[in-house]
């Protein structure tokens, strides 16, 4: 069986998520923004890492192989930080809602905080061995006065405080053994400060301080870090429904408390408010008016019984006559709601069997409708078969249109008849419908008669209820005429005990009986005459109790006891019970306010609705035991962060760290001072000096010694350049004696260790530089006795040649003198075993290898000085033997570069020229370019863009010439690819490298002499030129006339053909970067020349 891969492509279709529909509504602008700046970002890093992945990688694998620890702990923190910025990035969304813009808060933040707790840890491997320098600084008096001074206004600050806030002896007992502690932990430290266990901890505090802004910088960074990452986890371990749970109980507590203070205050402002109201001025008014009446009453208790009898008399026959008028209406009513119900069944009847008439007349006339269009239809029937155009087809009034004529004559009888019955049915409605209004006219009418008699036999009623209500007394009781003084008495002692709206319109109630008895008696009116019972005053004194009273018992029916709280519906029914209960309160505004503001602090800081940030703040308030708990993954995924990077740059602490140093450097700064020494050849060197070393008994870590004096002069020169590179970080001192050094071991590890990682890393050329090493051993030996002259006598019989694979002389041994003839074949010999002397077969001549001949030289340099002065001229022999008996074979040179064939260059520089000639360049003037002028070349051209882009008017018409230069490019590479023919395909191949050539160093090319570039200055200055000397130009087309003739006059005298013109025309870029365009009033700079 086959692998059917449109099965597997439809399972794998049906398995991927729906796609969402995406429409103008459902996306934002705002949306589309992020998107769109996400997809750029995406791209910018994929474009960014196609180019640095390579180079990343191979960066990578020579860490992972050179120094594993850090490969690996490097590793570390790059996954660190993104998980940190993953979480760091999900809480920061979480608070913005901005996808892109948390994605670059987060980079920045994290990217500052891996950099800076390397450079702390940096600061630390450097600072650690750094020693300190003693200040020249000494105490004087205004030191001293200014300490006075100091530490005087603090003991004052401590003594105005105890005074103006006390001091309890908790905080006496907490402050003395708070500062006895800090005496203790300073002497402590002065003590032990040259202690090897307290000295790094005093050290690590001073390079703390000196490193401040490292640390605020980390700090601030891994605080906000921790803050948003804590959100991303807590919002994880902390989901919604826990956070309505949550938000449930914290409100169900904090409610109860708000209705219990609620409770408590109404009660306590109460009885405030009572005492208040007895003190008030109104109360006082009042309570003088009852006072003044109580006064006037006594000894009338007579009169007052006689008022009172008077009035109930009174009282009955006005009840018995609103007695009477009640009756009346009554029966009235009883007549007129039997006609209602006569004439309510007949509507009821009426309106039932109306809507069968009028469908009846419906349908009468569609029946009328449809003979009206039978008769239409035969008429034209009949007409038709008059005129001959249907039915039989012939013309005139024939059987067959007498037949239709008399079908529309009974058509035209049953359309009458039809009409007669829509007139029958139309009046049987219309009865109907006329005895429907008559009747609801008839019930409007006595619905009136009915409502008119309820009214008076309800306004009877009304009256005798008041008339009674106006005879009882307090508690609903009759008033009794011999105990109406009595009464009022102690509605006054009621309401003093307990000032309700009640008893206080009982007390007025009262006052009125009295007055009103006492005013109508002739006897006692004097009395009261000046006596007023309106409780106005006492009433408004009184309005604050009367609120409380009616919150209090509306707050004890509603809102007392636990019973009352909502129990089902989560937050919103507690905090609306807690807000009901404020509003039937009835508290002053000031008390009201406070109830309200925690009650809406509530609302305001609930879980389920509240931002992020207030959730954590109540988490962290209730003791919440995973907001701990997420608090302490963020702290320590930072501190992780933290970790790796101080791990990380100790791990590529150098052993030059620790020496001990005036001036901190790291381990890359000690490294580079000392491998720079090393250069060129760095295995050879270091090796040189760790061999040119002397063990010594170790002092102060110099555990090694250099003696100058007894190196060859080369050898000396190699090392001191070493031995001053490790002074100026203070690993080399000078001896005891002249040419004598002493070396710290801290630089031997080092050198040794570079002398491994060269054998590790460049394995050929250190085995090459021992090989030559044993290779000048050997040849040493072979010279002897006389180096020198040997020496002399092996240079002097070679004779150079064109180099080939190496070799670059030759030696014929039939040239050579018996006498210098065994000292140069020891030397060919000691050549030949190290594979540097090659023979010529069948003659006695010899190649040999330039190592050889820089190895005798070297050896003969060092002899001379060693001999303290210059050995007389030896004959070298002549360059070429005129008593040889044949020519020496040539060798072929195959180390020149390899020329284009004449065609194939003759092509190339045809189709440059080709290329180039429209743009005005001459293409010999591109082609003598080399590349490191071309390198130099692009650079002044990059320089160039960078001077255009600070000018837009400039900018403005040499894009033009570039878009003109392009097309005259793009039309000439269509004209030569056009004219190949099909056979010419290495003269396709050469144009397109030639136009790739072209198009890589584009810039330089619109540079060159009689270029674009220089074509459209000179045009500029041409056009402008004028104007600038009538006076008439602007300041942005000044500056502009100014920047092109300097640039023009600059390109002119420039040959542009060696690297020296193109860093002067550099030179001038830079300085014209540099004018304040600003200050010249630049405006578009869209000048359009002729």
């Amino acid at each position: 069986m086959g692998w059917d891969v449109k099965a597997t492509a439809d399972g794998i279709v049906q398995s991927l998520p729906e796609m969402p529909t995406l429409s103008a509504e459902s996306v934002s602008l705002p949306q589309a923004a992020n998107w769109i700046i996400m997809g750029l970002l995406v791209l910018a890093v994929a474009s960014a890492l196609t180019r640095l992945l390579p180079r990343i990688w191979a960066a990578t694998e020579q860490v992972l192989f050179s120094n594993w620890r850090l490969a690996l702990i490097g590793s570390a923190a790059l996954i660190l930080s993104l998980a940190g910025g993953w979480v760091t990035w999900d809480g920061m969304r979480n608070f913005t809602g901005e996808s892109v813009l948390s994605a670059m808060f987060t980079f920045g933040i994290h990217a500052v905080m891996l950099i800076t707790a390397w450079l702390i840890g940096e600061s630390f491997a450097t600072g650690m061995n750094q020693m300190r320098v003693t200040s020249a600084r000494k105490v004087n008096a205004p030191m001293i006065a200014l300490s006075l001074i100091g530490f005087t206004l603090l003991i004052a600050a401590l003594v105005a405080g105890i005074v103006l806030y006390g001091l309890s002896n908790d905080q006496l007992f907490y402050g003395l053994a708070a500062a006895g502690l800090v005496v203790l932990a300073v002497a402590g430290i002065l003590i032990f400060s040259k202690s090897d266990v307290v000295q790094p901890y005093t050290q690590g505090v001073r390079i703390v301080a000196k490193n401040a802004m490292l640390w605020v910088m980390f700090l601030v960074c891994m605080s906000t870090s921790v803050f948003f990452s804590f959100d991303s986890r807590f919002n994880v371990i902390f989901p919604k429904d826990q956070r309505e749970r949550a938000a449930e109980i914290r409100t169900t507590n904090q409610v109860a408390g708000v209705v219990a203070d609620i409770g408590e205050t109404i009660s306590s402002r109460r009885i405030t408010e009572a005492e208040t109201l007895f003190q008030s001025q109104g109360w006082q008014a009042y309570e003088g008016q009852l006072a003044s009446l109580s006064r006037a009453s006594e000894g009338a208790e007579r009169e007052i019984e006689a008022h009172f009898t008077r009035q109930m008399e009174a009282h009955r026959s006005a009840i018995a006559e609103q007695q009477e008028r009640m009756t009346t209406a009554t029966s009235g009513q009883a007549g007129l709601a039997g006609k209602k119900i006569v004439l309510t069944d007949e509507l009821s009847r009426l309106k039932a069997e109306r809507p069968g008439l009028a469908a009846d007349l419906a349908g009468k006339k569609s029946e009328l409708d449809a003979r009206a269009r039978e008769v239409d239809a035969k008429r034209v029937e009949a007409m038709a078969e008059e005129k001959g155009v249907e039915g039989t087809l012939k013309s005139g009034r024939g059987p067959m249109y007498r037949e239709r004529v008399g079908e529309l004559a009974r058509l035209r009888d049953y359309y009458k008849i039809g009409e007669e019955r829509v007139r029958d049915a139309e009046k049987r409605l219309g009865a109907v419908d006329t005895r429907i209004t008559e009747i609801e006219r008839e019930l409007a009418g006595v619905d009136g008669e009915l409502a008119k008699l309820r009214g008076e036999a309800d306004t009877a009623g009304q009256r005798i209820a008041a008339s009674e209500a106006s005879q009882l007394g307090q508690e609903g009781q009759s008033v009794d005429p011999a105990r109406v003084r009595a009464a009022f008495e102690r509605a006054r002692a009621d309401f003093r005990q307990q000032p309700d709206q009640e008893r206080l319109a009982s007390l007025h109630q009262h006052c009125v009986q009295l007055y009103d008895a006492m005013i109508s008696t002739e006897a006692t009116k004097e009395r009261v005459r000046d006596i007023d019972c309106d409780p106005k005053q006492a009433v408004e004194a009184a309005a604050v109790v009367f609120a409380l009273n009616s919150g209090l018992k509306a707050f004890e029916a509603n809102c007392a006891g636990g019973d009352k709280l909502p129990t089902v519906g989560g937050v919103d029914p507690l905090l609306g019970f807690g807000r009901k209960c404020l509003q039937d309160s009835g508290l002053p505004s000031a008390d009201s306010s406070a109830m309200g503001a925690r009650l809406s602090a509530i609302d305001l800081n609930r879980d389920d609705k509240a931002h992020n940030f207030v959730v954590s703040l109540n988490a962290f308030q209730d003791g919440n035991s995973l907001a701990y708990l997420a608090l302490a993954i963020a702290i320590g995924m930072d501190a992780l962060i933290f970790m790796s990077g101080l791990f990380g740059a100790n791990a590529v602490r150098s052993p030059l760290s620790d020496v001990p140093s005036l001036k901190a450097r790291n381990s890359q700064e000690l490294n580079a001072m000392i491998e720079a020494a090393l250069l060129p050849d760095t295995f050879r060197k270091a090796r040189l000096v760790v061999q040119s070393m002397h063990p010594i008994e170790n002092v102060e870590g110099y555990s090694n010694e250099v003696r100058l004096d007894e190196l060859d002069p080369e050898t000396a020169v190699q090392v001191r350049s070493v031995l001053n590179a490790g002074a100026v970080i203070g690993a080399v001192r000078r001896g005891g004696q002249a040419a004598h050094y002493l070396v710290r071991s801290e630089l031997l590890e080092f050198l040794n260790t570079v002398v491994k990682r060269e054998l590790e890393r460049n394995p050929d050329k250190a085995e090459r530089g021992l090989a030559l090493d044993q290779f000048e051993d050997q040849l040493v030996v072979a010279l002897l006795p006389d180096i020198g002259a040997s020496c002399d006598a092996v240079m002097g019989a070679l004779v150079p040649m064109d180099e080939d694979r190496g070799f670059t002389s030759q030696i014929d041994l039939e040239d050579v003198d018996d006498d210098e003839r065994p000292a140069v074949l020891n030397v060919l010999n000691t050549g030949a075993t190290f594979s540097l002397v090659q023979r010529v077969k069948g003659t006695e001549s010899y190649f040999v290898h330039k190592d050889l001949y820089k190895t005798l030289a070297r050896i003969r340099a060092r002899e001379m000085a060693r001999g303290g002065g210059r050995p007389p001229a030896a004959d070298g022999g002549a360059l070429i033997s005129s008593a040889s008996k044949q020519d020496p074979p040539q060798i072929t040179d195959q180390t020149q570069r390899v020329e284009y064939k004449p065609s194939e260059n003759d092509e190339r520089v045809r189709a440059m020229s080709a290329l180039v000639d429209p743009l005005g360049v001459d293409a010999e003037s591109y082609v003598m370019l080399d590349a490191q002028v071309l390198r130099t070349a692009g650079q002044a051209s990059e320089d160039f863009y960078a001077l255009r882009r600070t000018q837009s008017g400039l900018d403005y018409f040499l894009r033009q010439g570039d878009d003109e230069a392009r097309r005259e490019f793009d039309r000439a590479f269509s004209r030569e690819d056009q004219a190949l023919r099909p056979g010419d395909g290495w003269k396709q191949r050469i144009l397109n490298a030639v136009a790739e050539d072209l198009e890589q160093n584009w810039g330089i090319v619109m540079l060159l002499p009689n270029g674009p570039y220089e074509r459209a200055l000179g045009h500029i200055v041409e056009q402008l030129e004028p104007d600038n000397a009538n006076e008439i130009l602007a300041g942005d087309e000044k500056l502009l006339l100014a920047t092109a003739q300097s640039l023009l006059k600059s390109l002119q005298s420039n040959a542009r053909q060696s690297s020296a013109d193109w860093m002067q025309l550099q030179s001038l870029f830079h300085q014209l970067q540099r004018v304040p365009v600003q200050q010249a009033g630049l405006g578009d700079g869209k000048r359009t020349l002729n």
